[in-house]
């Protein structure tokens, strides 16, 4: 339900996030977080930051920034402290596009550089060229 959710979300927010196709996915994303946190229940280690990064989308589609950004620190510690290295590049990534989208450049900038970080320890190289493009296009056009 995870990835189907952050899935379902990013075709949303990509077509503007109007109309049932909003409603339908925000219902998804309500269903996925609520069985993630029944399962985070049983094992928190496992689930706990997939919580928090669905919950911090979320919030971001929201435009509750401030709670977001809370959401979005919670989930880099949690993958971090746990160390689900791909997990904590997709919070940091998914951070960087946040911080991106409303204005806030040199800290996506720094999110962006921490999930390369992250994607190149776990041995993606296609994650760490995309990284790598999208670290130079946000320098070359701050907004």
């Amino acid at each position: 339900q995870f990835y189907a959710a952050l899935n379902a979300f990013r075709a949303v927010k990509n077509s503007n996030g109007n109309g049932s196709k909003c409603a339908m996915v925000k219902t998804l994303y309500r269903s996925a977080i609520s069985a993630l946190r029944s399962a985070a229940e049983l094992s928190p280690s496992t689930f706990s930051n997939k919580v928090y990064l669905l919950e911090a989308e979320m919030l971001a589609f929201e435009r509750k920034h401030q709670e977001a950004k809370a959401s979005y620190a919670a989930a880099i510690t949690s993958s971090d402290s746990v160390g689900y290295v791909h997990e904590h590049g997709l919070a940091c990534e998914l951070a960087a596009h946040h911080y991106k989208k409303i204005g806030e450049v040199q800290t996506a900038i720094d999110f962006f550089q921490q999930s390369k970080l992250c994607y190149i320890q776990w041995g993606s190289q296609m994650k760490v060229e995309s990284i790598t493009q999208q670290i130079e296009n946000i320098q070359q056009h701050p907004l």
